[in-house]
């Protein structure tokens, strides 16, 4: 017996015991995936991205999860369907497990390459039911699943009458344009609530959020005297004049102040540990990675040792200092030093600004996320290997200074409006998470034989006869049969 026959029977006797199990609507089948396939695998040829430079043209190259690049050449010049034989997302409904590819192409070996036998089925209905299909116990690995052939091969497909199959497939893809269309609008929501946030601190930071509270509350201390008390703490003369023009366009009661103007006495904005020494135990010293959405992952941070760390004590960190990410793509990231972290530190890529107590830490933190505060230092950015803002080029960032009264108001409405945005982010989670369940609750509804009627309950109805999917397989394995002896004819005649 050959290696194919051998596979082969047993793709059968797995069918077999599947069909026995399934409770299938009246009129069904399930076959194993190869009875229902050819495979086209052999085919496949690998190229490595180095050979793929040299080569790069206008055929689409696929892999496991859909295109990788280009070539200048083809393995493929019809409607075919692929799977993933390794990395792909088998275990993630919210993306597609097989997808058709029309027209010229090439295919490495991490996607299995099948096409439907039409006498019995399609690309685009196995489509469908391998995105459905549970791959639980049929690929293995850890970091990187694999489905092999022979698991492939015994995948259990629900097979539907071939007219109840077409009418399965057309309500598929109107449905799933539907769910797909709702995916795209919901995918621009994030964007627009960066921007939405975005107009917020601008609207905060040049005074236009609380243009109508000024009109109202007249009698508030100019920002000026704000200044001269901080000065007169500081015991320097504050020099806000080097801007020949306000980089912003502020109330007249506001100032310009430099960012360092805002430290505690006898502190300074600087930067932290260079080249830290890591130990399990020591002083917790915060990394520009430590930094997430606004907060220190505390559980994250690494400890360096108490020798080193001792050589910046002027970067020791004391509760609600703001530190800010000074170089790399990460430039301009904020968080605060929560009572967990005092006494640690922070490395080379990070700031610490110690802010006086005279202003709110607060707002100036809304001032260096703001498009003002981003834009001047990305301005002031130098270096190529790693690029980023001196420290003495953010201390001379110029910070619009509101009075401390609007500092507050201005904290108030900047956090209901962002407050409002947080709900609208979980609501999207929500609502792309019920799109995701409804996406499968589709194809479920699909291959229980609930999404359209059924051809037997449609032939019921009308008085007529109809070809179950038990024919199908008659007809596939006449088929089959007749084209062995071609098979053996090719054989002979390759082997002499």
């Amino acid at each position: 017996m050959s290696v194919r026959e051998r596979d082969d029977q047993e793709d059968e006797s797995h069918a077999n015991q599947v069909r026995n199990k399934d409770e299938l609507p009246e009129g069904w089948m399930t076959f194993s995936l190869r009875e229902l396939v050819e495979v086209l695998d052999s085919r496949r040829i690998p190229v490595n991205s180095e050979e793929r430079a040299k080569r790069i043209g206008t055929v689409p190259y696929f892999g496991a999860t859909g295109q990788v690049g280009w070539i200048d050449d083809f393995l493929f010049d019809e409607e075919i369907l692929l799977i993933g034989e390794d990395g792909a997302p088998f275990f993630d409904k919210s993306k597609p497990i097989a997808y058709i590819v029309r027209n010229k192409c090439w295919v490495n070996n991490h996607a299995h390459v099948i096409r439907a036998n039409v006498s019995a089925t399609s690309n685009l209905y196995l489509k469908h039911f391998l995105d459905w299909f549970n791959f639980n116990g049929f690929v293995n690995g850890t970091t990187r699943l694999k489905l092999t052939q022979a698991a492939m091969n015994s995948i259990p497909v629900r097979l539907a009458p071939l007219a109840e199959q077409s009418r399965i497939v057309e309500k598929l893809e109107l449905l799933l344009a539907k769910v797909s269309s709702s995916q795209k609008r919901l995918s621009r929501i994030p964007i627009l609530l960066k921007r939405f946030r975005q107009s917020v601190l601008a609207a905060a930071c040049s005074g236009k959020l609380t243009a109508d509270w000024r009109v109202v509350n007249t009698d508030v201390e100019p920002a000026i005297i704000l200044r001269d008390r901080i000065q007169a703490q500081l015991g320097k003369l504050l020099d806000a004049n080097e801007w020949m023009e306000p980089p912003l366009d502020v109330p007249d009661s506001w100032e310009w102040v430099k960012a360092q103007d805002l430290c505690r006495p006898t502190n300074t904005i600087t930067y932290g540990v260079l080249k830290p020494v890591w130990v399990t135990r020591g002083v917790p010293t915060v990394r520009v990675q430590d930094m997430k959405a606004g907060k220190i992952a505390i559980d994250a941070v690494g400890h360096c040792s108490r020798e080193r760390a001792d050589k910046f004590s002027k970067t020791s960190l004391e509760v609600g200092d703001l530190l800010i990410a000074k170089d790399g793509a990460t430039l301009g990231k904020t968080a605060f030093v929560p009572p967990s972290l005092a006494g640690g530190n922070i490395t080379q890529h990070v700031l610490r600004f110690p802010i006086t107590s005279n202003v709110s830490s607060t707002f100036v933190r809304f001032v260096i996320d703001s498009k003002h505060g981003q834009d001047w230092m990305r301005q002031e950015t130098k270096g190529v290997a790693l690029p980023g803002v001196n420290v003495g080029d953010f201390r001379r960032m110029p910070v619009p200074l509101p009075p401390r009264s609007e500092q507050d108001e201005i904290i108030r409405r900047v956090d209901k409006l962002f407050t409002f945005a947080d709900q609208i982010e979980l609501r999207l989670t929500l609502a792309k998470s019920n799109i995701d369940r409804l996406t499968q609750s589709i194809l479920a509804k699909a291959f229980k034989g609930e999404l359209v009627p059924t051809e037997h309950d449609l032939a019921a109805k009308d008085g007529r006869d109809y070809e179950p999917a038990s024919k199908l397989l008659e007809r596939i394995r006449a088929e089959s049969d007749k084209n062995v002896p071609t098979r053996a004819k090719r054989a002979t005649k390759h082997s002499k």
